[in-house]
Order: C-alpha cells, then sequence, then structure tokens
C-alpha cells in the first residue's frame, strides 16, 4: 500500500489556521468529512479518538511536523492527508517548536500492520529535510501531491 495513493487530495489543506492542538485535528477531520471519505464515521468522534491517542505521547515528531493517527472502528480503509499551518501550532512537539506540517491517520483496528506500515512511511518521507521544504512551498494540494510522488519515484529508483 502507497502512501501517495492512500493521501486524500480533496482534504489537503494549505495555510490552514487553528489556535490549538486539538482545533487542528478538528479541522483536518472537517476536512476529510467534507471530502465524503469517512462514510458512517462521525468526525466528533474520529477527532476524539486522535486526541485520546495524543493524550499517550504526542506525535509532534519534531522538525516542525505531527503524525496525528487513530484506529477506529468506523474506518475500513485508511484515510489520510495533509495540512500545512504556515504560522505554526503548538504540538507538545518532542522538539518544543511549533508544528506546520500535519499529516493525519485514520484507520481500522482491524488492520494494525496497514497502520504501522502507512506510519513508517510518513517518517521515512519526513527525514528528508528537502522533502519538507518542498511540502512547506506547495501552494496547492496537487503541488503536494507531485512532491510526495516524485519521493515515490525517487525510492523506486534506489
Amino acid at each position: 500500500m502507497e502512501l501517495v495513493d492512500l493521501v486524500c487530495v480533496d482534504a489537503i489543506r494549505i495555510d490552514l489556521d487553528a489556535d490549538t492542538k486539538p482545533g487542528a485535528i478538528r479541522r483536518i477531520i472537517t476536512a476529510l468529512a467534507d471530502a465524503d471519505v469517512l462514510g458512517q464515521a462521525a468526525g466528533d468522534e474520529l477527532a476524539e479518538a486522535v486526541l485520546k491517542r495524543e493524550e499517550l505521547g504526542t506525535t509532534g515528531v519534531g522538525r516542525g511536523v505531527a503524525i496525528p493517527h487513530a484506529r477506529h472502528n468506523d474506518i475500513e480503509t485508511p484515510v489520510c492527508t495533509f495540512a500545512i499551518f504556515h504560522d505554526g501550532i503548538d504540538f507538545d512537539s518532542l522538539d518544543g517548536e511549533k508544528v506546520d506540517i500535519v499529516f493525519l491517520l485514520l484507520s481500522s483496528p482491524d488492520r494494525p500492520d496497514e497502520h504501522l506500515s502507512i506510519l513508517q512511511q510518513v517518517s521515512v518521507l519526513f527525514q528528508d529535510e528537502l522533502t519538507l521544504n518542498f511540502l512547506r512551498q506547495a501552494k496547492t494540494p496537487t503541488a503536494i501531491m507531485e512532491v510526495l510522488e516524485e519521493v515515490r519515484q525517487k525510492q523506486l529508483a534506489v
């Protein structure tokens, strides 16, 4: 399962704003709901599931990146998207810095290996400073997807 094939382009948000981590998570889940990819899942329930996961430990991994995620019974196939917060958000990041790139993942609790595989792909993606810079410079959802596709092509070439 390739990351680039899982991202909901219609839910990617550029220059989103939020004052808090819960507000940011709710804004991204609203984008997924607006893109009509959540099926029967309730946005408030999903936001609470992500926030409950955040209580276990921050998903603000550093370098301006957060990877909030949760598994929920109402999600059958993985749903994920990106949001760029140009002003940054306090995400309780490991390095204490504000977060401006957020990748949110929702998946089924029945498929934990799939969930972990997607998280691993995202982690690899965010280890490259050049990729982070390109994501930060993206002005459209299409530009975000072009960065992801370019990363995939580089990985296939190795």
